[in-house]
């Protein structure tokens, strides 16, 4: 349920300290040395903003009850909840020495690409306040300690469960001490040994040889996993165990393109349960694959097994058939679309954003003018741990009272206070039109899939909040998409749908029909080379209406890149207007152009408007403007106008 969108960042990381840098430019992961007395406030950090963003932020919050905050806590992140981690870690480059010569430093630790985005909400519980640090600080009791060269990095984990991944640079690898001797259960994927004159990469069995090299650098290691990553072919070395409740189950997903990979993924780990259950995975009969024989780990007094790494949109889809097969083995002839019976979401077989059979099939991962409608769908239905999610992470949320409930989706999905919306979408060209009307089709935007990521969690989560954003947005947007369908749910007396560029001779049925809001950038037609936008579309209101018959309002799209003081005044911050902000995370999208945008939706007055009072009683509509603030200099601007404008309605209430 959280939603752990890489943004600003806090006192620990930014989502782009994945990458490599120097030693003297590396943050800190984590700065981890803020006190934990109630009584004293953090020192830096956005994510904190001292003490004063904890008052302002948490007035009412803070005076629940401390159970119920605790279980808030609990819900915003689901880390607190995991029997068990896996930390990726990675080696950095030092830098070459300034006098020249070839005295290297041995390269350092550091935070592999996605530990920044994987580990965002716990690292928001340790900034945001005591209470919340405390609850983290309890369950994620150890420290991983990092030289970052311009710091020290402390990465919270729990040393008895987290498992630390990392690849090995012998000979050339420099591992602080308060790193490795924290470490008790450690996965590598291979082994590389600088100065080997045979290759120097060590896999499986191979490492037998660097165990005690191994124990001298991790000397409290108790565990050693093997790292396979699951590619195309995931059924060659994958057993039934890794789907059994006798495994850990580990899955975090990335959103931002700043960790260092271009686009979307998410990361299924897997790999056996020792502690709960030490039988079933040290028999013959639970496939698990081991790396050395039993009387070699007797020797060196260290258990080894297999761990599994599930990447692929095709792996996940295996993973998935391999699950439901294991918990309903009749359904082996029954085909792939029976539904789970351990999932309570499966029930509810027309999700919203679900597609007419299986995504993927035939599928390029090449295509990327596909990934952004890709993503707007797969985020809206259930994914590989969802089944266990349901039992789990909501028996003990549904036993609360349904008025707290309901407060608790709303406080996850801001869109269920929101009056309105603007959704944006797009025209794709077509690879084979039949006929003029479909050498363009719709697309979502980059930024919708992002924009309605936690709306679309709720409508595939669990029952009740479905019906809470079905009741509040009770309307379907259908998208066709070759041989898939797409359905986006918004409120079509409130919500404004935004096409940068409007072709006329596109088809936009059945997507025409339910729009009631429009807001167009500018117009064209595929063959005319002539483009209308502001006064000038007022002459082709006939054939928008005709092209969206229900059409009742249309908006004239403005992006604001400079503050235009000669066009826009304080109208734009009054209350008298729609404000929408939307954030967005998406590879696709230009960050100058998208981030913290803020569409104001003009009602009826004397705001600026494309044509005159009689003008749109002849055309039966109404067509307004809409100012889109797309700069961070825009965005401080409009701040600093609405500042004002509230110290002026102050002043004015006080004479």
């Amino acid at each position: 349920m959280c939603s752990q969108k890489p943004d600003s960042t806090n006192d620990i990381i930014s989502a782009d300290d994945g990458s490599i840098r120097s030693p003297r430019t590396c943050p800190r992961l984590v700065d981890d040395n803020e006190v934990e007395d109630p009584g004293e406030q953090p020192s830096r950090g956005d994510g904190v903003r001292n003490g004063l963003a904890t008052r302002s932020a948490f007035p009412r919050f803070m005076e629940l009850p401390p159970e119920l905050r605790h279980q808030i806590w609990h819900f915003y992140c689901p880390d607190l909840s995991v029997k068990a981690r896996v930390l990726e870690f990675t080696f950095q480059e030092s830098e070459p020495p300034s006098d020249g010569s070839d005295d290297y430093d041995l390269d350092f630790i550091t935070a592999g690409f996605a530990l920044a985005s994987q580990t965002k909400s716990l690292r928001a519980m340790l900034s945001t306040h005591h209470e919340s640090r405390s609850i983290a600080v309890r369950i994620y009791p150890d420290e991983l300690a990092l030289d970052m060269g311009s710091g020290r990095a402390i990465v919270r984990f729990r040393k008895e469960s987290d498992v630390v991944l990392m690849i090995l640079v012998l000979e050339w690898m420099y591992i602080p001490p308060e790193f490795a001797t924290q470490v008790q259960n450690l996965a590598i994927g291979r082994v590389w040994n600088y100065y080997d004159e045979d290759g120097g990469f060590f896999f499986n069995e191979e490492m037998v040889d660097l165990v005690p090299l191994l124990q001298g650098m991790f000397p409290n290691v108790k565990r050693l996993y093997n790292l396979w990553d699951v590619k195309a072919d995931p059924t060659a070395r994958v057993g039934h165990w890794c789907v059994t409740e006798y495994a850990h189950k580990y899955m975090f997903e990335i959103y931002d393109r700043k960790t260092g990979i271009e686009e979307d993924r998410r990361f299924l780990f897997c790999w056996p349960d020792l502690d709960a259950h030490p039988d079933y995975a040290r028999s013959k009969s639970s496939q698990v694959e081991k790396l050395f024989h039993p009387e070699q780990e007797e020797e060196f007094g260290l258990e080894t097994r297999s761990m599994l790494r599930f990447e692929s949109e095709e792996c996940f889809r295996v993973y998935d058939r391999m699950r439901r097969l294991y918990l309903n083995p009749h359904s082996a002839n029954a085909g792939d679309h029976e539904d789970s019976p351990d999932s309570e979401v499966n029930d509810d077989n027309n999700l919203d954003e679900q597609l007419l059979g299986e995504i993927g099939h035939g599928h390029d991962d090449d295509d990327e003018d596909d990934d952004d409608d890709e993503q707007m769908i797969s985020d809206g239905t259930t994914n590989a741990m969802n089944e266990s999610a349901t039992r789990g992470a909501f028996l003990r949320f549904m036993q609360l009272p349904s008025e707290l409930r309901r407060h608790i989706w709303y406080f996850y999905c801001p869109d269920l206070s929101a009056k309105a919306r603007v959704l944006e979408f797009t025209l794709k060209e077509s690879d084979a039109p039949t006929t003029p009307s479909d050498h363009f089709s719709l697309k979502t935007d980059p930024t919708l899939a992002s924009q309605t990521k936690s709306l679309r969690a709720m409508l595939s989560t669990h029952r009740e909040s479905r019906s809470i954003a079905v009741r509040i947005y009770p309307d379907e947007l259908t998208l066709d998409m070759g041989p898939r369908r797409a359905i986006v749910r918004f409120r079509k007396e409130s919500d404004v749908v935004f096409l940068m560029a409007f072709m006329l001779d596109v088809n936009y049925v059945p997507f025409a029909t339910q729009v009631q809001n429009l807001a167009v950038g500018y117009v064209y037609t595929y063959c005319a080379e002539d483009i209308h936008y502001n006064r000038c579309l007022f002459g082709l209101v006939s054939m928008i209406k005709a092209t969206y018959p229900n059409l009742k309002r249309l908006y004239s799209h403005w992006p604001v890149i400079a503050w235009p003081t000669d066009k826009f005044g304080e109208w734009c911050v009054t209350e008298y207007v729609h404000k929408y902000v939307e954030e967005n995370y998406d590879r696709e999208t230009d960050p100058e152009e998208y981030t913290n945008s803020r569409s104001i939706n003009l009602p009826r007055s004397v705001f600026p408007r494309v044509c005159s009072l009689d003008e749109m009683k002849e055309a039966g509509l109404e067509v307004r403007s809409m100012v889109k603030f797309e700069s961070d200099d825009c965005n401080r601007r409009y701040d600093r106008i609405c500042g004002l404008y509230r110290d002026a309605l102050s002043a004015k209430g006080l004479q």
